[in-house]
């Protein structure tokens, strides 16, 4: 089914398909973002963020929410949400990645 007043859009070409999608999903990107793996909660604190080669504090600008999603807040997640493609890195020492 189609809704009403949708927007329509004709990609004919590959960059014509890539401004679509970018038009599509520019700008919704989420603040968080799912791990792999389980992180132990006791031991998140010791985990390293980075974004595009800037390290986010714990508890200021990211937080574990769960077993493995890792949120992003407050200004770092305004600056996720106007990147283009964020480069996101998170290590945390070994004992705190857990099955």
């Amino acid at each position: 089914t189609t809704s009403p007043g949708a927007p329509y859009f004709q990609a004919d070409n590959p960059a014509q398909l890539s401004a679509a999608l970018e038009s599509i999903v520019g700008g919704v990107a989420s603040c968080d973002l799912a791990v792999d793996r389980n992180i132990n909660p006791a031991q998140a604190a010791q985990g390293i963020v980075i974004v595009n080669g800037v390290p986010l504090a714990y508890g200021t600008d990211w937080e574990l929410v769960g077993d493995n999603v890792i949120r992003i807040l407050g200004q770092a997640c305004v600056n996720v949400r106007g990147m283009t493609d964020p480069q996101v890195q998170a290590t945390f020492p070994c004992g705190a990645v857990v099955d």
